[in-house]
């Protein structure tokens, strides 16, 4: 019996030790059979001083045109916190955020290397109290910290090289752009961590050689650096960024070589070029991504206002196309501060708050497209600068010679000139009201046209609207003009800102100051604009004109709505003084009396209205949330740093507009006119229609004093939106001189707005 018992027991424990050597062996076999995790690399190729004139003398050759052919391709804006230098591109590269730059920025490199009577190990002991003992410091870093801290915009220094140092990711630069004994290292500033440290780096022989008969005393070895590349591919994961300075050294050289001596060196530094793109592309592996772009241009691009570069990403998930962010919304646009949000995602690391840029992504495109678009940019920025500042003084002189003349009539002129005169005046002072619409309908011609001859076409066009218009009544006039402007202004921003792209009032992508949505010129004209077509021809039409009014609400909920869209107008600042202007304005033309309980309702309705909007632009996706759907986030998220940012930047922004803008001229002299009509108005009673157009009005001196204040180019958007307040009420004045006999002070009644 013990025998049957004890053969059953020994052959359960052998079908049971059989079942665990097989489990064993199964576990076994999958671990030893399972693909280990694929090493993923950045390769971050810096250009230094390149250009897209540069760029497009490279298209047909085999690196860039296989790059161009197979990846995406973008404008960079360089615009940062400390202009355009290339040390502050450098630094806004790796902070994700635009930063500002601190002298001797760049002289940066390994700790062995000698800068003066010290090495920078020994500089950077002095600023950090010990030496790294290997790798890349940078001895400014610290003082690089404390200028961005002190900044709005509150970069952090280094910061994507410490989230990639704290995900355990590999680090290296190579190369530099050198001026013989003059250092010149903006790759470290780009991948250092926080302390100034990069691990790896490599910026003399075998990659670099020195060669006195070189431009700048230096030359890079292309066949090293492609194995200097290909050594790093081929370890762990990490980012690696190389500094091709020789074309730098090239254009600082230009202007004391032969010109044949530099259409040679412009040969040879093009081929190396090349070969290196070439060598490096052919090495990358399937989860490897290349980044070519540069932190700066030279000095002749600089002075022919080309001040963006190209960006070339190629690798998987950018097959042919335009590339895009979140930051720009336009296709073939992306800023500086996209490239560390952009090398974190390949690695699926999220952005740190601090960083105010987004992963670059890529859309169908052609780039052709890209370069026309450059190409006209350009030109529009060109065309900007020559022809604004001298409207804007047009528009000064048009306000100050009509206040002083509705003043000063009767010792100006005789009583049979006064009708031609007031004519005169009129039609100008409606072609001022038109100039903002004629020169978005002239954008087109913005590309083509000499500046002197697009100037004095625009404000042909604009006069020969007011002289049309003075013929209507004046409030028909003064409707109709804002309504043609407000019109414009939707339209084109339906049909996807066709117009608007090239406009000479409207976002400039060269300063970077916006990229997408309602520029702060014509959000306060559309405020403006709205204000006063409403106002003006509120009471027009039979019947009471219940259609007319039916049709002006419609369009004031249509001009809100379009500036509130996350995919329309995009323009927090010009929403907030928006919608109480406009609720302000339809209240006083309602004539409904103010009680508390009024507003109450309007003050919750305003609340719930503004709380709506913050929510569909925070519920957008990530890829497409707009710069104030991640303000909002963060505020969610109770990061009330960044909102506070955004407070100090409005202001400094403001205080500098302040100083050079032309606008800042334009609102003084409105408000001049505005303050003259309040003194010398005469304080005579006013027909009901006078009374309640300035009821009306009273909405637009509440948006134009909140986008003042609000607005982060507040005294642009109230510069704008004040014409359409104070020419109406010269306009008036002038109708009711023409009626009168010269008298010495404005006939306009006072009616408080």
């Amino acid at each position: 019996m013990w025998g049957k018992v004890g053969r059953r027991a020994a052959g359960m424990l052998l079908a049971l030790a059989i079942l665990l050597l097989g489990e064993a062996s199964f576990v076994f076999s999958r671990s030893a059979g399972a693909a280990p995790t694929p090493a993923r690399h950045v390769i971050v190729l810096l250009v230094t001083d390149w250009t897209f004139a540069d760029l497009a003398a490279m298209r047909d050759r085999p690196g860039m045109g296989r790059l161009l052919r197979g990846g995406a391709v973008a404008a960079t804006s360089l615009r940062t916190a400390g202009g355009y230098g290339d040390v502050a591109v450098a630094v806004t590269f790796g902070a994700g955020a635009p930063a500002v730059a601190v002298s001797r920025a760049a002289t940066g490199g390994d700790v062995g290397e000698w800068r003066g009577a010290r090495t920078v190990g020994q500089h950077y002991a002095r600023a950090a109290g010990s030496a790294p003992p290997s790798g890349v410091a940078v001895p400014a870093v610290y003082q690089l910290a404390a200028a961005n801290a002190a900044e709005a915009f509150g970069a952090v220094p280094g910061l994507l090289g410490e989230t990639l140092k704290t995900a355990g990711l590999r680090r290296m630069v190579v190369g530099h752009a050198d001026m013989d004994e003059a250092p010149r290292r903006l790759a470290p500033l780009f991948l250092m961590d926080r302390d100034g440290r990069v691990p790896e780096g490599v910026f003399g022989p075998p990659v670099m050689r020195p060669d006195p008969m070189a431009p700048g005393g230096w030359r890079t070895d292309v066949a090293a650096m492609q194995e200097a590349v290909a050594g790093f591919l081929r370890g762990p994961s990490g980012v690696m960024a190389v500094e091709f300075g020789d074309w730098a050294r090239l254009a600082a050289e230009k202007p004391q070589m032969a010109p044949a001596r530099w259409a040679a060196e412009r040969a040879a530094t093009l081929d190396a070029l090349d070969r290196l793109v070439q060598g490096i592309a052919m090495r990358l592996g399937p989860h490897d991504l290349l980044l070519v772009l540069s932190p700066s241009v030279h000095r002749e691009a600089w002075e022919q206002a080309a001040r963006v570069t190209p960006l070339l990403v190629y690798g998987p998930g950018y097959a042919t196309g335009v590339a895009i962010s979140a930051s720009t919304r336009q296709g073939g646009w992306v800023t500086g501060t996209d490239v560390a949000p952009t090398v974190l995602a390949h690695f699926g690391l999220s952005v740190p708050a601090a960083m105010s840029g987004a992963p670059i992504a890529v859309r169908p495109g052609q780039a052709d497209a890209v370069f026309d678009d450059v190409d006209k940019r350009v030109a529009v920025y060109r065309l900007r600068q020559n022809v604004v500042p001298p409207l804007g003084v047009a528009m000064i002189v048009v306000l100050l010679v009509a206040f002083w003349f509705t003043w000063r009539v009767r010792r100006v002129v005789s009583a049979p000139s006064l009708p031609r005169w007031t004519a005169v005046l009129q039609g100008a002072l409606l072609a001022v009201l038109a100039l903002p619409g004629v020169l978005l309908l002239l954008a087109p011609w913005a590309v083509a046209w000499p500046w002197a001859a697009y100037a004095l076409s625009a404000i042909a066009v604009a006069a020969g609207v007011g002289v049309l218009l003075r013929r209507l009544s004046p409030f028909h006039a003064l409707g109709w003009v804002a309504a043609g402007n407000a019109l414009l202004l939707l339209a084109d921003g339906l049909a996807g800102g066709p117009l608007s792209r090239y406009a000479l009032l409207s976002h400039d992508p060269i300063i970077g100051a916006r990229f997408y949505g309602l520029g702060n010129e014509y959000s306060g004209v559309l405020m403006g604009a709205g204000v006063l077509a409403v106002s003006a021809l509120w009471g027009t039409g039979r019947g009471g004109g219940r259609w007319v009014r039916g049709l002006l609400l419609l369009g004031a909920v249509a001009a809100f709505l379009y500036t509130a869209a996350p995919g329309g107008g995009t323009n927090f600042d010009a929403v907030t003084a928006m919608l109480p202007a406009f609720v302000l304005m339809f209240w006083r033309l309602s004539g409904k009396a103010v009680t508390p309980r009024t507003l109450a309702g309007v003050a919750l309705l305003l609340a719930g209205v503004v709380a709506g909007f913050l929510y569909v632009h925070a519920a957008a996706p990530e890829e497409q949330l707009s710069h104030i759907g991640r303000a909002v986030r963060h505020v969610l998220a109770g990061e009330w740093d960044p909102l506070v940012d955004i407070a100090r930047r409005k202001w400094e922004m403001n205080m500098r507009l302040l100083r050079v803008s032309i606008w800042s001229k334009v609102f003084a002299a409105s408000l001049i006119v505005f303050i003259g009509y309040l003194l010398h108005s005469g304080g005579h009673q006013s027909a009901p229609a006078d009374r309640k157009f300035l009821h009306g009005l009273s909405g637009g001196a509440l948006g134009t004093m909140l986008a003042l204040l609000l607005n982060d180019s507040g005294i642009v958007a109230a510069a704008t939106s004040s014409l359409y307040l104070v020419v109406p009420l010269l306009y008036l004045n002038l109708a009711a001189v023409q009626k009168m006999d010269a008298p010495r002070h404005l006939h306009t009644p006072f009616t408080p707005l």
